[in-house]
């Protein structure tokens, strides 16, 4: 077995086998710092690992029990501590070498009993020794890691030039004593409470009152104030987020920077801080292809649904931000000056981000823009009449593009700057609006009953320059702004109308005077009538009791023109229709006199009989005989003028017998006796 030589690589790679079983390293291998665990990687000081993970940032470094100078320890501790101040991620443990040869002695025999038992072999006597050796293996290992552990347990620590002499009962002590300094110096912006991912699902959820209990009482999360308004402005994780998203960096990004050094955060502190910060507006995202601006839009909810989805969503801080005035001031414009709700059905809140404020701007604009085409692009007529409502349009257009990153505060500063145009052309639009809804029936009334009093003054040959200004005034109000000048065009109608009154009462008082004079003449025809007996005068009776009928309904006492009407709802006539009843009063006054003349004085005589015709004595029918004209007698005595008279007056006479023989029948006798 001594012909075995056993390398000094084997050796070597024996001894960091053994530190892995050993339980003094694996002590201190994790250790608690404010509740949260932190876990050293354990290597060798060449790097090589020995217990736990090579990738984790804070080491403790075993310098080889073979490596350390024996003869001279101070200088080599010293030029230990001299290569340690700069490495504050290490400490550095040098083993005692007291038990250096005894250790290679171990390590050789065991590695010589290994190569033996592991051979094969047929006789008894050989099998007795590897037995035998076999049997004391298990004595020399507990040997060797009796001796590594007094080796580094006894040892010297070193950090950052200082060096620690190490006892077996203080070890532990002392080890984690100088892990909490290089916590401390390595991760100086960790915080000392962490949060887990599955709050941050709930924290977009969460109403405003009660999302703060429901991430909790720890300083390094006071995210938001009792009424959910974001107040984490000055806290550490907040800082660190925001400058790590300057860019747009992945959740994956945000945690491979902020849990390595010198945050060190957990992935849930990670991920439901940021989803604080979403909800706070000091973060916008990115998630399958759609940018969210708030954490209150429709599908933000599934960026944070899974670790999955929050490893591939990309968030950015918002480096620019509108006052709390300027947001005040642009809701508050909203609400109050443009009646917000009252055009979009929704309301306003002051918790609402900087791009929901803008957003709303923008929704108020093309809700109007909507309201306008409908109402009244969509009509030729009202185009003409509201112009200035299609003119508020353009300002609206200023602010119906989409609200980005790049837009937002330039649009919110624009509004700001603008707000009087904004304010003005929305109370213009509701102003026409109103005026459409509940004026312009009457603006279209008045239009027409114009149009009507102007055709009635011209057919009845009345003084058209009564109304002529006023229709002029009325065309021009109605061109340039019927919401404007609507007292105006009231007040021209109403002009108009007492004018049409006068002219419609003067003739209604002319056409009662006429023909009241035509019922008394009327009477007298009756008197001369009831002078013979009713039966030889049926007919004149029944005419004369339609006369005066028709010369009644032509008396006007009480006029009752409508609002907008020509026509008395009374008399039910209108300014042409009594102008033409009066122009027809001198014929109907002949009428009179022709009906006089027909007055029968006497007994009617029987109506002859006609000859019957005579057979005739030739051939083919029989001839019809012409019935020979009746002549009809007309009394003219009654109708000759007595007394003396002007030659006016005779002329007027003459006249009215002329208008009267127009109509007889050619073959009319006139009786001047009767």
């Amino acid at each position: 077995m001594n012909n075995y030589d056993v390398p000094s690589y084997i050796i070597r790679g024996a001894v960091t086998k053994k530190l892995k079983e050993l339980q003094l390293l694996r002590d201190v291998q994790t250790i608690n710092i404010d509740t949260l665990p932190v876990n050293f990687g354990i290597a060798r000081e060449d790097g090589e690992p020995v217990i736990g993970n090579s990738s984790e940032p804070l080491k403790l470094l075993l310098h080889d029990i073979f490596e350390v100078n024996r003869a001279d320890r101070t200088t080599y501790l010293g030029q230990v501590r001299q290569n340690s101040q700069q490495k504050k991620e290490n400490i550095f443990i040098v083993p005692k070498t007291d038990h250096a040869n005894e250790i290679t002695t171990l390590l050789t025999e065991i590695e010589r009993i290994n190569y033996i038992v592991g051979k094969t072999y047929s006789t008894d006597e050989e099998k007795a020794i590897v037995l035998k050796f076999s049997s004391e293996l298990d004595d020399k290992n507990a040997q060797l890691m009796d001796l590594l552990h007094a080796a580094y347990a006894e040892g010297d620590a070193i950090y950052c030039y200082n060096a620690f002499s190490l006892t077996s009962s203080q070890f532990r002590d002392t080890i984690q004593g100088l892990q909490r300094d290089v916590y401390g110096n390595i991760f100086y912006k960790r915080l000392s409470s962490r949060l887990s991912e599955t709050l941050a699902p709930k924290i977009l959820r969460e109403t405003a009152a009660a999302v703060q209990r429901t991430i909790g009482a720890a300083p390094d999360f006071q995210f938001f104030d009792t009424s959910g308004n974001f107040i984490g402005n000055n806290l550490a994780v907040t800082r660190e987020i925001l400058a790590q998203t300057t860019n747009y960096s992945t959740g994956r990004e945000l945690e491979t920077k902020l849990s390595a050094a010198p945050t060190g955060y957990s992935f849930g502190t990670i991920m439901s801080s940021v989803a604080a910060l979403f909800r706070g507006n000091k973060l916008i995202a990115r998630h399958a292809g759609t940018d969210y601006n708030s954490a209150f839009k429709q599908g933000a909810e599934v960026i944070f649904a899974n670790t999955h989805n929050f490893a591939r969503a990309q968030f950015k801080a918002v480096t620019q931000n509108l006052s709390v005035r300027d947001r005040q001031d642009i809701i508050e414009i909203l609400k109050d000056d443009c009646q917000y709700r009252k055009w979009t059905g929704t309301s306003l809140s002051y918790q609402m981000n900087d791009f929901d404020v803008v957003d709303a701007i923008r929704s108020l604009s093309k809700e109007i823009i909507s309201q306008i085409n409908q109402k009244v692009i969509s009509n030729d007529e009202l185009v003409n009449l509201f112009g200035s409502c299609i003119q508020a349009k353009t300002v609206f257009q200023q602010f119906t593009a989409a609200v980005n990153e790049s837009n937002c505060l330039s649009q919110a500063h624009a509004f700001l700057q603008g707000q009087d145009d904004f304010i003005t052309a929305v109370e213009r639009v509701d102003k026409d609006f109103d005026f459409i809804d509940n004026s312009l029936v009457e603006i279209k009334e008045i239009k027409e009953y114009l149009e009507e009093i102007k055709a009635e003054i011209l057919a009845s040959e009345c003084d058209f320059n009564l109304i002529a200004p006023l229709l002029s005034q009325f065309q021009q109000c109605y061109d340039a702004d019927v919401v404007h000048n609507y007292n105006i065009i009231q007040q021209i109608a109403q002009k108009v109308k007492d004018i049409y009154y006068q002219l419609f009462k003067g003739k209604a008082n002319e056409l009662t005077s006429t023909y009241t004079d035509l019922l008394v003449k009327a009477d007298g025809l009756k008197r001369k009538l009831d002078a013979y007996d009713p039966s030889w005068n049926t007919v004149l009776y029944n005419r004369l009791e339609i006369f005066c009928r028709q010369c009644s309904a032509n008396q006007i006492h009480n006029i009752q023109l409508g609002q907008y009407s020509i026509r008395c709802r009374k008399c039910g006539k209108q300014l042409r229709d009594i102008v033409h009843e009066i122009a027809m009063a001198p014929s109907r006054e002949s009428q009179l006199t022709v009906w006089e003349t027909e007055i029968v004085t006497s007994a009617p005589q029987p109506v002859p009989t006609p000859p019957q015709p005579q057979p005739n004595s030739g051939s083919g029918d029989p001839q019809p005989q012409p019935t020979p004209p009746a002549v009809r007698t007309r009394n003219m005595r009654s109708q000759l003028p007595s007394g003396k008279k002007t030659v006016a007056e005779y002329k007027q006479w003459l006249m009215n017998q002329l208008t009267s023989l127009s109509l007889y029948d050619a073959t009319d006798e006139l009786d001047f006796n009767n």
